[in-house]
């Protein structure tokens, strides 16, 4: 507890404090007013004082808990002109704040002596007297209690907190009682803090401090003016499809999902290789349709084939699909986790790879993408020897599934709108960006409603130009529910190669730009 005060009137604390047990004597009468003396000389620029209170229960030779600051039976009091409290006990005048015990009671009074007898030989010793009665018991002592209050109005009124904010003048008192009293005429004022000195010479600058902490950041200003054009660019350098295919090995990852029923032949989709030796990845809906058709015509030779491209139907590259698989999500609408895979009879050995799962975010409407896969038209190109068909474009819309039950956000995105003019046949086709990654699965079309002029009935047919596909971070996903499964699915879990990790992932090429493109 640090209190300002000067020296003299802290004394005057002390004998109050030191003297408060004793019994005050009458009030004498005042005596007369002496002649005016002279006038003084003016007194040195006053300097601010400080009172130190700290408490102990041995007389001062430790302080209380808390550093002192914790009441005890003891107060000791100093004062300097430092406004930091001593730690050191021989620093303060101890008095007891707390009652002595009450004195002991009076002796009793001695017994009367008995009649004196003939002085014969020395008698034996007399029967001691009766004890005399025990004197009544001393009025037990009261703890008493110092309540210091301040105030800057010479007690008129309490300074802020009820009085507990330091002040110019101190109030004391002592009585028997724990609580502060809320009368400012309980206490005794005195003033603590010495009026203002006159102002001195102004200081030399100190040296500069050292740099606060960084405070946080201000709101934006406003837009400055839109500034002059600048010189045209450099032309934007060309962008050739036919590298990213090559180097990346795409075609040779590319598979057509062939099928055999009632002596006929199908090209069902497309799938690709990617993570995994013995799997196809492909649509859910491409798994879900040969599952069903395997337990429909398993009396009817019904046999499914993964095609390698240009490689021949008779060859060993033609691998038979002896399982299914999809996503643990898909609800049989192409607007759910639409990925499928194939478990292959043999070993595979060229692979497609996956963009990382936390790159997908990064992905932008725009963003140039290519796909190879079985288009529906020219099916019968590819019973024998499947050639895949590229087509490029750019994505469209990046969506969720359901915009009724999920926000447009780059988590909830899952949904790939591009401009690749797809058709059935595709279904299950990798879709890849520059780089060589395979960002999303191709997995539907839309189609609009004409009236066939031959028959007169309303027709479906595909329009071409917008379709959609699956990102790959549920790829990811499902691949984390596999590996999670306790059931073997796989004959040989080993993960297949992927292209080096992306720390920056550009969704565009350097330079890029769709008009030099075009051209």
């Amino acid at each position: 507890m640090r209190l300002k005060s000067f020296f003299i009137i802290l004394l005057g604390i002390f004998t109050l404090i030191s003297c408060f047990e004793g019994p005050i004597g009458p009030t004498g009468e005042q005596g007369t007013h002496g002649e005016k003396g002279d006038t003084g000389e003016q007194g040195k620029v006053g300097e601010s004082s400080y009172i130190h209170i700290k408490y102990s229960n041995d007389g001062g030779e430790s302080f209380t808990n808390n550093d002192g600051e914790d009441v005890g039976d003891w107060i000791g009091v100093y004062a300097d002109f430092q406004p930091n409290y001593s730690n050191d006990v021989k620093s303060y005048t101890w008095t007891k704040i707390e009652g002595e015990q009450g004195p002991k009671g009076d002796k009793g009074d001695v017994g009367p002596q008995g009649i004196s007898g003939p002085q014969g030989d020395q008698g034996t010793m007399g029967l001691t007297g009766q004890k005399g009665d025990k004197g009544e018991s001393g009025e037990a002592g009261e703890s008493s209690y110092l309540h210091i209050k301040y105030s800057n109005d010479k007690g008129e009124t309490f300074t802020g907190n009820n009085g507990e904010d330091s002040g110019t003048c101190l109030g004391t008192y002592v009585d028997n009682y724990p609580d502060d009293s809320n009368k400012t005429n309980s206490y005794t004022w005195v003033k603590i803090q010495g009026e203002q000195g006159t102002q001195g010479d102004k200081g030399d600058v100190g040296p500069q401090g050292i740099s606060g902490p960084q405070g946080d950041q201000g709101t934006m200003g406003l837009t400055g003016p839109k500034g002059d054009k600048g010189e045209k660019g450099d032309p934007g350098e060309p962008f050739n499809w036919a590298n990213v295919i090559e180097e990346n090995n795409i075609e040779d990852c590319i598979y057509a999902i062939i099928i055999f029923v009632k002596g006929e032949i199908y090209v069902i989709g497309t799938g690709f290789s990617a993570i995994y030796f013995d799997t196809i990845w492909t649509n859910a809906h491409i798994s879900s349709f040969l599952w069903i058709n395997d337990l429909l015509y398993s009396d009817q030779d019904f046999q499914a084939y993964a095609v390698k491209s240009h490689e021949s139907l008779l060859s060993q590259y033609a691998y038979k699909v002896k399982s299914y698989l999809w996503h643990p999500d898909y609800d049989y609408t192409t607007q759910s986790p639409d990925i499928g895979l194939l478990l292959i009879e043999g070993q595979l050995d060229s692979y497609l790879s996956i963009l990382p799962k936390n790159n997908v975010t990064s992905l932008q409407p725009g963003q140039p993408i290519g796909t190879c896969g079985y288009p529906g038209e020219v099916e019968a190109f590819n019973y024998i020897t499947p050639i895949p068909t590229f087509k490029e474009g750019t994505i469209s819309a990046l969506r969720p599934y359901n915009p009724y039950e999920n926000l447009p956000s780059p988590e909830n995105n899952h949904f790939v709108q591009h401009n690749l003019d797809l058709s059935g046949g595709t279904s299950g086709s990798p879709i890849f960006d520059h780089y060589g990654y395979v960002i999303a699965i191709n997995n539907s079309g839309t189609e609009k409603l004409v009236i066939n002029e031959r028959t007169g009935e309303p027709e479906r047919i595909p329009s071409g130009n917008i379709g959609f596909g699956i990102r790959v971070d549920e790829v990811w996903d499902m691949i984390e529910w596999l590996n999670s499964s306790s059931k073997e699915v796989f004959a040989s879990k080993v993960v297949g190669v992927q292209k080096p990790l992306i720390f920056k992932y550009e969704p565009f090429p350097k330079n890029w730009c769709i008009e030099n493109h075009k051209q």
